[in-house]
């Protein structure tokens, strides 16, 4: 073979070898095995509902390289304290059209349920255990909303109350390996 062919035919090789290859964008596919860490994964498996775990904390960009109880513990937290804020918004919006008693009740329960995840935030570095049992009460308070709603079923609070059951479950998971 002439030196230009065997070149080229030496670059074809290559170029071919390259584009078969697995690509780094397909390591960082959207899969939850690929976005979720080994630790998020057997966090998860501990949880009321693993599948929605991991769906969950692969919303947090950082829980895919996240290696510490602790660190993981902060980030859920923070997204449930955020999305208990926004619960609360929206019941006390539904308050000032709906003034029944369950919606009301509710109100109540979220304002608890937004105090529990603050103080359990607060409280990751002095006391785990407190921590624990703060997550536990929120997904508790989020329960008593629930059993408000029997008489008068609302579809959107019902949803909420589960995530909020969720991430308490994650949160009680967490901190209960922590408090080891």
């Amino acid at each position: 073979m002439d030196p230009p062919s065997h070149l080229l035919t030496s670059f074809t090789i290559c170029v071919l070898l390259f584009l078969s290859s697995p690509s780094q964008a397909d390591d960082e596919s959207p899969s939850l095995e690929n976005s979720s860490s080994k630790l998020v994964i057997s966090v998860c498996k501990e949880t009321l509902n693993p599948s929605e775990c991991e769906e969950t904390l692969a919303t947090i960009p950082k829980a895919r390289t996240v290696r510490t109880l602790n660190a993981l513990a902060h980030l859920t937290l923070r997204l449930a304290v955020s999305y208990a804020k926004e619960s609360l918004d929206f019941v006390n919006e539904m308050v000032k059209t709906n003034t029944s008693e369950p919606i009301k009740q509710c109100a109540f329960w979220y304002r608890e349920v937004l105090a529990s995840f603050q103080s359990a935030l607060g409280e990751l570095h002095e006391d785990i255990s407190s921590a624990n049992y703060d997550i536990k009460v929120a997904g508790d308070n989020s329960d008593s909303c629930e059993e408000g709603l029997a008489k008068l079923p609302v579809p959107s609070l019902t949803a909420r109350n589960a995530q909020i059951k969720l991430y308490s479950s994650i949160g009680f998971v967490i901190t209960s390996r922590m408090d080891v």
